[in-house]
């Protein structure tokens, strides 16, 4: 239940701190995100995103382990199971 929350809580601050799609593309390079997300390694739990403009995909990657026994990665297909976040 703690990683559930810790998890909801990493993601709720990355959104907030997030810029919009249009400034990630247009001021920050692949290299720049990929280092803000450089925490999720190969041993780490993760996350995926996307950036988009005008219902375009821009930039989309994921980053980290979905799966720890299977050792499956993270991808931009990978789904994410969520609750109520309120």
């Amino acid at each position: 239940m703690a990683i559930r929350f810790r998890r909801r809580a990493a993601l709720a601050g990355v959104l907030l701190l997030a810029p919009p799609a249009a400034v990630l593309t247009a001021q920050v390079p692949a290299a720049r995100i990929d280092s803000i997300f450089a925490f999720a390694r190969d041993t780490t739990r993760g996350c995926a995103l996307s950036a988009m403009r005008d219902g375009a995909v821009l930039y989309t990657k994921g980053y980290g382990i979905a799966d720890f026994e299977h050792n499956v990665p993270i991808t931009p297909e990978t789904v994410f199971y969520m609750a109520s976040v309120s």
